[in-house]
């Protein structure tokens, strides 16, 4: 194990280290699939990436100059102490307007606006795989029809 500075060292919590494995192989797969179905409609879409600052995995959706949606899963952080998959909407619409999404899904509002599906949702899911996709893609469709 490498030692830190002051001389202990790190440890491993390999069953957290294999669910967070996990988290990121099935939101890989997911965001690739819902990627290329944006790509197919001719939007900009460059390929999913884990981005350092966030420790997140993105593609970022150009709709229109100046009108991004950010397709993404976040293992957790200050705002969902959870995995989640969001769908950012850049400029921020009015959220009155905005359409209802999957069950696994709601609005997020607050410092940010994005259509997000946290873990407890998903597992509490009966078809997760199916569930998760239908999210991506109806929030997708939204985000876009939102920014268009």
């Amino acid at each position: 194990m490498p030692e830190r500075a002051t001389g202990g060292t790190y440890t491993v919590d390999a069953e957290s280290l294999g669910q967070l494995t996990t988290w990121f192989s099935n939101a890989n797969a997911a965001l690739g699939a819902v990627r290329d179905q944006i790509v197919a409609r001719k939007l900009e879409a460059p390929p999913v990436r884990c981005w350092p600052h966030h420790f997140d995995l993105d593609t970022l959706v150009t709709v229109a100059p100046g009108r991004t949606s950010g397709v993404g899963f976040e293992p957790g952080d200050d705002t969902y102490d959870e995995p989640y998959f969001y769908v950012s909407v850049y400029p921020a619409p009015d959220v009155g307007r905005l359409p209802a999404l999957p069950p696994i899904g709601h609005w997020h509002t607050r410092n940010f606006t994005a259509a997000v599906a946290t873990a407890q949702r998903i597992l509490a899911a009966k078809d997760q795989g199916a569930e998760v996709a239908a999210f991506l893609r109806a929030a997708t469709d939204a985000t876009v029809a939102t920014l268009s």
